[in-house]
């Protein structure tokens, strides 16, 4: 159990560095700039993108295109609180798990 839940979190953890990374980058593209701060500006934003993205699907099913661009921009939204609650329920259950 206690593996399992390791393994969770650090799961969760690399998948939140690499949306910080490929979100910064995207942004740093998008406003065509060299700044390390606008970039992690950015990749925070995006960092909990995957979260949300996870959350969403539980809600609809994305077909069209349009649908895509409306759950991800929910995604977007949601994912900010997602990230948060995710990782405090992934740190509780590592700790049970090690108790």
């Amino acid at each position: 159990m206690k593996a399992e839940a390791g393994k969770r979190l650090i799961k969760d953890v690399i998948i939140a560095a690499i949306a910080l990374v490929i979100g910064g980058a995207l942004f740093m593209a998008a406003l065509e700039t060299k700044d390390i701060g606008v970039g992690l500006v950015g990749g925070f934003i995006a960092a909990g993108f995957p979260f949300g993205w996870r959350w969403m699907s539980k809600v609809f099913t994305a077909v069209g295109f349009y649908t895509i661009i409306i759950k991800g921009l929910l995604a977007l939204l949601l994912g900010w609180v997602a990230i948060f609650v995710v990782f405090i329920g992934d740190a509780v259950s590592f700790a049970k798990a090690k108790a």
